[in-house]
């Protein structure tokens, strides 16, 4: 089974985080260790404490916990592209929002179905967020942004599943 470009990125991302965090437990453990035993006498002085080092075991477990889901419905997904062709007069600038859309983020509904800022799931894709808005979108239809004419063109038009975080 291959995964989309979107487990593909979350499993990236946690794995940066799990190697991020290593690093900074054993940082944290080799500034106790090197500060350990250190003491000052303002009566009389002391001969210093001699470091000892030991092995640092750190362990540490992240368990991607995936946020419980509730089906939003089955909607018609059409797929567009910054070109004249999918945006017409629109075309390379930002979108309703006012952000400028990102293949694998941006996608447009109707805000009275799905407000701006929505954070969506869409089944067999990945998340996506409510940015753009589209003169035929309207009621349970929703258009995912692509870089390219050609990815949009071969998505085409495909019901697809939402679902939105509980």
């Amino acid at each position: 089974m291959s995964l989309t470009r979107e487990q593909k990125r979350r499993r990236q991302r946690i794995r940066a985080n799990i190697t991020g965090l290593m690093i900074l437990a054993g940082a944290m453990a080799a500034g106790a260790l090197l500060g350990a035993g250190t003491a000052y006498s303002i009566t009389e002085p002391q001969e210093p404490a001699k470091a000892t080092f030991r092995p640092v075991v750190v362990q540490t477990s992240i368990e991607a916990q995936e946020p419980e889901l509730v089906s939003i419905g089955t909607f018609t997904a059409y797929a567009y592209c910054p070109c004249e062709t999918c945006c017409g007069q629109w075309s390379g600038g930002p979108t309703a929002s006012g952000v400028m859309p990102e293949e694998g983020r941006t996608v447009a509904a109707d805000w009275d179905v799905l407000p701006a800022g929505t954070e969506i799931y869409i089944d067999g894709i990945g998340w996506r967020t409510v940015e753009d808005t589209g003169g035929a979108i309207r009621g349970d239809t929703i258009d995912i942004f692509f870089e390219s004419h050609e990815e949009a063109a071969a998505f085409g038009v495909q019901k697809v599943e939402l679902y939105q975080k509980k």
